[in-house]
């Protein structure tokens, strides 16, 4: 029976380290073995899990995300789809399992249903909240493989971190992703990874306005711009026009939940970028 496994065998079973996560609260195992976070009131109707374990529970959320990816309104606000890219269910397949197998960063990202992860052994994926290593994706390919290249045994805190997130349509404007994030930032990235100001940070794309918001009341300040996505354009033979901020991206520093991390453009990894205003 699954539920015979003690609470670090399901953890485990779900590719999700034992330390710190089997001291995280709100942390509940299902009847099927699947580790959940039930997510604070107002939206205790929805939880946190990593991806689904087993083969069929990976191509279970592969077709799901995926189909939400293409589908849906989200497609329009995406950097892949924007900078001429595609998804499948094979890519997506393919990053679930990269990010089980190396446990990148927070490892319990998908947001269901909390009745659902209870009863079912195939909830469904809903959205998705990443937190992990910056991928410094915002300053073009050649900044990015010099900081990519720097980075490399480097240990987790001494290392700049990113949020990137998305939520099906019929479930956003409820507050879940800023209530999905301000519990792993306080219960896991503060005491676990955090060590100095500016050590989280945000981006979103000019033509998606919400994300901004959803930045700013999660802490985030808008502090620089990039253009990695007019280059990227460029790069695979699509139109750019003659606005370029058409397509620029907004570079955030979390400054804490209340302004308490206070961080500047120029104390930042940012200082050489352009000024957002």
């Amino acid at each position: 029976m699954v539920n015979d496994l003690p609470l670090t065998g399901h953890l485990e079973a779900n590719h999700i380290p034992v330390e710190p996560f089997s001291s995280l609260p709100r942390l509940r195992i299902s009847p099927h073995g699947l580790p959940y976070i039930q997510l604070p009131a107002p939206c205790e109707e929805y939880c946190l899990t990593n991806y689904l374990a087993t083969p069929e529970g990976v191509q279970h959320d592969a077709e799901t995300e995926a189909q939400i990816l293409r589908d849906t309104p989200v497609s329009k606000t995406l950097a892949t789809f924007l900078s001429g890219g595609t998804v499948t269910v094979d890519s997506v397949k393919q990053s679930i399992e990269k990010y089980q197998q190396e446990r990148i960063g927070w490892c319990m990202p998908v947001i269901r249903l909390t009745a659902e992860a209870q009863a079912d052994p195939m909830p469904a994926l809903l959205g998705v909240t990443l937190l992990k290593r910056a991928t410094h994706a915002e300053g073009g390919k050649q900044y990015r493989q010099i900081r990519q290249r720097e980075d490399e045994g480097k240990s987790d805190r001494e290392v700049g971190w990113s949020i990137s997130c998305w939520l099906h349509p019929a479930h956003q404007g409820k507050g879940i992703t800023t209530a999905a994030y301000r519990y792993c930032i306080k219960e896991w990235f503060l005491p676990y990874i955090y060590t100095y100001p500016g050590q989280l940070r945000s981006g979103f794309l000019a033509v998606n306005t919400a994300s901004e918001a959803f930045q700013k009341k999660l802490g985030f300040k808008t502090v620089a711009k990039s253009y990695w996505l007019v280059e990227t354009r460029m790069n695979n033979g699509l139109e750019v026009g003659d606005d370029k901020e058409k397509w620029k991206s907004g570079c955030g520093l979390w400054q804490g939940f209340n302004g308490e991390y206070p961080i500047r453009k120029e104390d930042s990894d940012y200082r050489h970028f352009d000024d957002w205003d």
